[in-house]
């Protein structure tokens, strides 16, 4: 796979997970449960209340699966993969080296405690993504 530069491509990406999605509209904790288990977060695993954060949570999934060609937490036997996604148990082995704000935006994704997790606001000013300053990129708020 060849190197783009993404900034200087004018590109537009959009990510969905068709009928495996509900609303959250961010006052109350949500109770259904949804996705797959490889992209879920511990709580939705737990079936406890959950925020927006687990989107953030898949996002740092398939951001490392984009980065390693892996997911971050695999196994061949489900109670093992549920235990390793509860723990936030994984590890990176790199072809090449991540940029600072990459392993950073990585580890504040993958937080097991959806508390110690980066939130939607964080997640668009971090340094890795910063929408407010790249003026290639489309604010999704507009």
């Amino acid at each position: 796979m060849a190197k783009v530069d993404l900034t200087k491509v004018n590109f537009a990406a959009k990510i969905s997970d068709f009928g495996l999605s509900t609303i959250i509209d961010g006052s109350t904790a949500q109770l259904s449960i949804c996705g797959t288990p490889l992209y879920s977060s511990p709580q939705l695993l737990k079936k406890k209340g959950y925020s927006n954060k687990v989107d953030t949570w898949a996002l740092g999934v398939m951001l490392y699966e984009l980065l390693m060609g892996v997911t971050p937490f695999h196994s061949f036997e489900m109670k093992e993969l549920m235990a390793k996604i509860n723990e936030g148990r994984y590890s990176v082995t790199l072809v090449e080296p991540l940029s600072v704000e990459c392993a950073l935006f990585l580890t504040q994704c993958l937080q097991a405690n959806e508390d110690d997790r980066i939130d939607m606001d964080q997640l668009a000013e971090h340094p890795f993504i910063d929408l407010n300053s790249n003026p290639g990129l489309v604010n999704l708020d507009q």
